[in-house]
């Protein structure tokens, strides 16, 4: 779709769109091991913590973390969950660094609450900022 498409979002042809200001931080988790890598101890608590690991054989883990001076968890999760496993490990002795990613932007909403998903993320950009530009309300939204 081309941006005059859209038109009808911000030019008052189609009332009721609004701009949703979406914070959302997603996170991943580094775990730091000597620079020659995990101890056993540590492999094992890392099988405990991250579900990624917990039924794979120690053997498989071992031979994953080996060598390694850090492990970073590649699936994202929200606060909470971070919060979680970052604990969790200080429990446990192990070292970690939170990582955090932002990944809101703008979302426009209809008062009768769909939301317009615009899938080329230049277009949805242009689209939003002539909202914005236009005087199209924004309302803050805090995802966790």
């Amino acid at each position: 779709m081309s941006l005059d498409e859209y038109r009808y979002l911000w030019d008052g042809s189609q009332p009721g769109w609004t701009l949703h200001r979406v914070n959302q931080i997603d996170w991943t988790v580094t775990f730091h091991f000597d620079a020659t890598g995990p101890t056993a101890r540590e492999v094992s608590d890392m099988r405990t913590l991250l579900d990624c690991f917990r039924d794979l054989p120690m053997s498989a883990v071992w031979a994953q973390l080996r060598g390694r001076s850090s492990y970073t968890t590649t699936d994202s999760v929200g606060n909470l969950e971070m919060r979680w496993l970052v604990d969790a490990a200080d429990r446990a002795g192990l070292r970690t660094t939170p990582n955090p990613t932002d990944s809101g932007g703008l979302l426009p909403v209809h008062v009768d609450g769909h939301a317009l998903i615009i899938e080329d993320e230049k277009l949805a950009a242009e689209v939003t900022q002539l909202m914005l530009d236009a005087g199209v309300p924004a309302t803050d939204v805090h995802v966790d």
